[in-house]
């Protein structure tokens, strides 16, 4: 468990600073938004593949991990439709989800059965950081407006996963299964967290733009 704990702290700490220094260029309800448009498009898949791990033979006796995942399956769309909500409240549209949630979504799929420890460590490192993305998003936001920005439950799903986790036994080889998961969980994650910053988008355009003095074709 301590590799997995040192993958999502490590992609926490990263999202922290990244999102501190993109403040001064993004607002935080944009980054909020972008967000919230990843869980809405999403939550459907997680809800099938939820569901379909708790129902794999090499979780059979995590039995608190498991009723977790399908409590987690039967309330994804209320969490799709709050999410949803809160786009609405702030008068924002969900935006296509990107590439990398496609990509993401494509993994997911490969190994929910075939490595469901793989798949639980991924989930782990993916709820934690998106919980926290979301978290710093409406803080942010609320400082802009000089309110208060409260916890919603939503936003503890990682630390609720991890520990599940830590609650159940695992042998050597399921738990090097969780903390590849969870180092595949924190490389996808982050790289949707920097499209929410926007961040993908403004450095393929630096790139595309001309230097000063270059000649054009």
């Amino acid at each position: 468990m301590d590799r997995i704990d040192v993958e999502i702290e490590l992609a926490l700490e990263t999202l922290r600073t990244e999102l501190a220094d993109a403040a001064s260029r993004h607002t935080g309800g944009d980054f909020l938004a972008r967000m919230l448009s990843l869980r809405v498009a999403m939550s459907r898949a997680m809800r099938r593949r939820y569901r379909a791990l708790a129902t794999q033979f090499d979780l059979a006796g995590q039995g608190g991990v498991c009723r977790l995942l399908e409590q987690w399956g039967d309330s994804a769309e209320l969490h799709e439709r709050e999410a949803e909500c809160e786009l609405w409240a702030a008068d924002a549209e969900p935006l296509p989800a990107p590439l990398d949630a496609r990509l993401w979504n494509a993994y997911f799929d490969e190994i929910s059965v075939a490595r469901s420890c793989e798949a639980l460590g991924a989930a782990a490192a993916w709820e934690s950081l998106s919980g926290a993305a979301v978290a710093l998003g409406r803080q942010q936001l609320a400082a802009s407006r000089f309110a208060t920005s409260p916890r919603r439950a939503e936003d503890a799903r990682g630390a609720e996963l991890l520990t599940a986790i830590r609650s159940e036994a695992w042998d050597a080889e399921q738990l090097a299964e969780l903390a590849e998961g969870a180092v595949a969980g924190r490389v996808m994650a982050l790289r949707m967290t920097r499209w929410a910053l926007g961040r993908c988008e403004s450095e393929a355009a630096e790139r595309r733009a001309p230097r000063r003095g270059a000649r054009l074709a």
